[in-house]
């Protein structure tokens, strides 16, 4: 889904001006399929991510098993099979967003920001570190631009709303990687 996203985003219609940037972005699941979705695609089909100028991955998880456990506890057999049976999803049956992370080249020239937080009560902290670091060790990825953003005290399905300090830094964090993202090829929209 992603790659038809990707193709079919129209180019900006002023020939005065480059095409449009693209900053994806995913929370959670969301972060976890971006972040499958741009490795896999950079192996297959690079020249899709041309205009992607950076990627957010907010509390990304590691492996979904892993998740389900952490949330759940002694409950997690009994969630998974539910799911199992409810989506028609298959636990164990897909590489999990770290075996992606370990197996593909990042894109270079596309930095990418993860955020998790402490107090992450759905989405294992350490996982989402594991993560970071497969990225950061994969023998492929020298080069890659990785901001990692650490918050104190949000919870899962309130990053950086609930608390002050986590909001500044989020605020602080994001407005850095724009920079990093778009100076380069927009310098222009900070001037001011």
């Amino acid at each position: 889904m992603l790659e038809a996203a990707l193709f079919s985003f129209p180019p900006s219609s002023s020939s005065s001006s480059p095409s449009r940037p693209i900053i994806l972005a995913g929370c959670s699941r969301g972060a976890a399929t971006t972040l499958v979705s741009v490795l896999r695609i950079y192996h297959e089909k690079p020249e899709l991510l041309a205009r992607v100028k950076g990627v957010v991955l907010e509390a990304p998880f590691a492996d979904l098993p892993a998740t389900v456990k952490f949330r759940y506890g002694i409950l997690s057999p009994i969630v998974m099979k539910g799911l199992e049976i409810l989506t028609n999803y298959k636990f164990g049956g897909y590489p999990s967003p770290l075996e992606h992370a370990e197996k593909y080249k990042w894109p270079t020239h596309i930095p990418v920001m993860i955020i998790r937080s402490k107090a992450d009560e759905i989405v294992p902290p350490e996982g989402t570190k594991q993560l970071i670091d497969a990225l950061r060790d994969n023998r492929n990825n020298s080069g890659i631009s990785l901001m990692e953003v650490l918050l104190a005290r949000s919870c899962h399905s309130s990053m950086a709303i609930d608390d002050d300090s986590d909001v500044q830094l989020y605020k602080q964090s994001m407005a850095e990687f724009l920079r990093l993202a778009l100076f380069r090829d927009y310098p222009d929209l900070f001037s001011h």
